[in-house]
């Protein structure tokens, strides 16, 4: 099996998942909705748990106690809340966090497709011969770019070659009608 089989094949896997059919920041932002779903159910988890802990210290201090336990009650109580207003604050510092980070990854992977899309369209819009995709990094859109800079390239050749060899016919041709003539 050659190189471009074996390609076509992995394609053809992945349409069978259905994967193909959602775009990268489709993929990213399912992602980032994922995350923050995982991290604000830890939070609500933690949060339930603070309350319930609260409940249960109120309904000690309910109770008919002396002044050192009230005083033993009371401290836990503020002890819990002030525990509960620093897991909020951790909880949006987090949520702030994992936002700039989702931001910078739709950043750092769309900009780069996003040149690529664009050479393409000026390619298949004006048929532009001459525009290339810059070359940047060692990643997956630099092999894109680069593949694509020498599709053009091979195509400004074929063209180049059909011009020169149709301008070559009509000499001969010219040349066999005045012959002939």
């Amino acid at each position: 099996m050659d190189h471009e089989e074996k390609n076509t094949g992995n394609m053809k896997d992945r349409r069978e998942w259905g994967f193909s059919r959602f775009s990268i920041k489709q993929r990213l932002f399912a992602g980032a909705v994922l995350i923050g779903l995982i991290f604000f159910l830890g939070l609500a988890s933690a949060t339930h748990s603070q309350h319930e802990i609260e409940a249960s210290l109120h309904a000690i201090a309910a109770l008919t106690l002396s002044p050192q336990a009230e005083a033993v009650v009371a401290e836990a109580l503020t002890q819990v809340s002030s525990g509960a207003q620093r897991l909020y604050l951790i909880g949006g510092a987090g949520f702030l966090l994992l936002l700039l980070l989702t931001m910078s990854g739709f950043y750092i992977l769309t900009h780069p497709l996003g040149r690529c899309v664009k050479a393409m369209q000026e390619f298949a819009n004006n048929g532009d011969l001459g525009c290339r995709m810059p070359v940047r990094g060692k990643n997956e859109f630099t092999e894109l770019a680069d593949a694509f800079n020498n599709f053009v390239g091979r195509m400004s050749q074929i063209v180049d070659l059909v011009n020169a060899s149709s301008g070559t016919l009509v000499t001969e041709s010219q040349r066999l009608t005045d012959v002939t003539a």
